[in-house]
């Protein structure tokens, strides 16, 4: 296959795009990405939260788990089991944060766990983005959920945040970003099945843009509001 991650044509994928770092070297997890990464994704863990609830799910995985903080407000308490998985610098913060919890370090471009037991929930929230290839990720959230579990992954959609002209990532981390297309038919071939599709904002909203939001519904709307796409899945 000539495009194995289904990207249009001409995209030139970021090159200088290099986020992985053991325990021992580099500053990667510094003082403000801590802080900032508190409030991006918010809106993803939160509905992971309901769907833990709702469906009463005990063993979730947090891929790309990052120093924990969402996932100590929203995973840990009402999962009975809580795996954490990242790049191995993220070690002592995300135990720091989720001391119950397991932690595995590894390079998300070669993972190759073989978990004991399977997850009711996996939670992959912009991830794939930051990888050179993201298959082995995305094999392994379809090979360590149950039958009836559920995959939630998210990432950028690239014509909202950049437009329909974007042939390249201005973000320095982001290696490729996919619009709504692509990114069905990249996990489609990997073999999950989506179930649904949704449009959240990136990071959490003041209660001024939700305001807004609510009072002029879609005219209203900015890309920074509903640019993250997430994707509801399962095998």
């Amino acid at each position: 296959m000539d495009n194995m991650f289904f990207i249009k044509k001409g995209y030139k994928d970021n090159d200088t795009a290099k986020t992985y770092e053991t325990e021992f070297v580099g500053e990667y997890w510094n003082d403000e990405r801590i802080k900032t990464s508190s409030v991006y994704q918010y809106d993803v863990y939160k509905f992971a939260a309901s769907l833990i609830k709702k469906k009463n799910y005990q063993i979730g995985i947090d891929l790309g788990c990052g120093p924990g903080t969402k996932g100590k407000w929203f995973l840990a308490p009402y999962l009975k089991e809580l795996i954490l998985i990242d790049q191995p610098n993220c070690k002592s913060f995300a135990l720091k944060a989720l001391p119950k919890s397991f932690f595995y370090g590894v390079d998300l471009e070669n993972l190759s766990l073989n978990l004991e037991n399977k997850a009711d929930i996996i939670i992959c929230a912009d991830v794939i983005e930051h990888l050179s290839n993201p298959l082995p990720t995305l094999e392994f959230c379809r090979d360590s959920i149950k039958n009836n579990g559920i995959i939630i992954i998210s990432t950028p959609e690239r014509d909202i945040l950049r437009g329909r002209n974007c042939f390249e990532s201005p973000h320095a981390s982001h290696v490729r970003e996919w619009n709504k297309d692509e990114l069905n038919k990249l996990l489609e071939f990997i073999g999950l099945k989506i179930i649904d599709h949704k449009l959240l904002p990136p990071k959490k909203l003041t209660i001024l843009s939700k305001i807004i939001m609510k009072a002029f519904g879609p005219i209203g709307y900015r890309k920074e509001w509903h640019s993250c796409q997430m994707v509801i899945c399962t095998i």
